[in-house]
């Protein structure tokens, strides 16, 4: 049974004691456990049910810490921290031995970001480890946005939930890592890539789309809802197609009739594709308490942030 608290000291307890707890970021909810307790981060897998070649994130109050966890951080690396941290993005750099294999799936790098969220920074300045913290949804869904969604995943788990009420970015965190002298992108959320190039005055290696998981976010499938997310060049002839179907309908901005027996959401009524990013998880859950059969959308204008949009959309489409 999921509880839903604003309690940090029953959370912190729980921690103290190896348990798993759902915590507040601002890009969306996570499952937080010790970094240093193999219990806790074994049962973070189980309750995702995630395969152990999928790596963790870990968490951390504030920028000093990142040295207690790595063997290296390349200056451009820093001039990031220092550009977007606390903040929605993830570093991937050179673990030491006080990082477990468990988290890293095996691998030498660890994932570290810090959270600018209040509530999850209060909770890891009062800790004395840091939290290793993936989305709190099962392996390939959407992740949550609210401590309501949270539980709507997991209603059959034992797990106090920390809510801090709606995620403001809505979407995971941008990870960078650094490779033969060069920054190298590996996911693209809230922090753009254009965002980071503006920074280094300089142009990175994008490897979202690599084969390998060397980072949280690469399989092919993934975000993906319970129901079939289809993209369609014309909506409407789409819809046609399952008009016998509890059709569900994702827009940039809103229409007057067209879609009129299908639920439609509009992710932007002026158009924003920034703010249609921050939204898009939540509309996809707020379709699914509907018990949609099929979630009918399109693509989004290809910019800096719809860019990132047609991503995600593409991974929770894909068969």
């Amino acid at each position: 049974m999921i509880m839903i608290t604003q309690d940090i000291n029953r959370v912190i307890k729980i921690l103290e004691n190896q348990g798993v707890i759902g915590l507040p970021t601002e890009t969306v909810y996570g499952l937080g456990g010790s970094l240093f307790s193999d219990k806790a981060i074994r049962e973070i897998y189980s309750i995702k049910n995630r395969p152990f070649e999928n790596p963790l994130i870990v968490h951390i109050s504030n920028k000093d810490r990142i040295v207690e966890l790595v063997t290296l951080i390349p200056d451009e690396i820093q001039v990031l921290i220092n550009a977007f941290s606390p903040g929605p993005i993830t570093f991937l750099l050179p673990k030491n031995h006080k990082v477990s294999s468990l988290v890293t799936a095996g691998k030498s790098n660890v994932a570290i970001r810090i959270p600018s969220h209040p509530l999850a920074q209060e909770l890891l300045t009062k800790l004395d480890f840091p939290l290793v913290a993936p989305s709190a949804n099962p392996f390939q869904r959407v992740s949550p946005v609210t401590a309501q969604q949270v539980e709507n995943y997991f209603s059959n788990e034992k797990l106090v939930v920390l809510d801090g009420g709606l995620a403001s970015c809505g979407i995971e965190s941008t990870i960078v890592g650094y490779e033969k002298g060069k920054v190298v992108l590996f996911r693209e959320g809230y922090i753009t890539l254009k965002k980071i190039e503006n920074v280094l005055n300089d142009s990175i290696i994008n490897k979202t789309k690599r084969k390998e998981i060397e980072a949280p976010g690469m399989y092919k499938r993934h975000y993906a809802p319970s129901c079939p997310l289809i993209i369609a060049q014309d909506i409407e002839k789409e819809v046609l197609r399952w008009k016998n179907k509890k059709i569900g309908v994702l827009l940039l901005e809103s229409k007057t009739d067209d879609e009129k027996d299908c639920f439609v959401i509009s992710l932007s009524k002026k158009g924003n594709t920034k703010e249609a990013l921050s939204n898009l998880y939540n509309a996809l859950h707020i379709l699914e308490n509907q018990k949609i059969d099929i979630i009918i959308t399109h693509l989004f204008p290809n910019d800096e942030y719809g860019s990132i949009i047609n991503e995600r959309l593409l991974k929770a489409s894909y068969k």
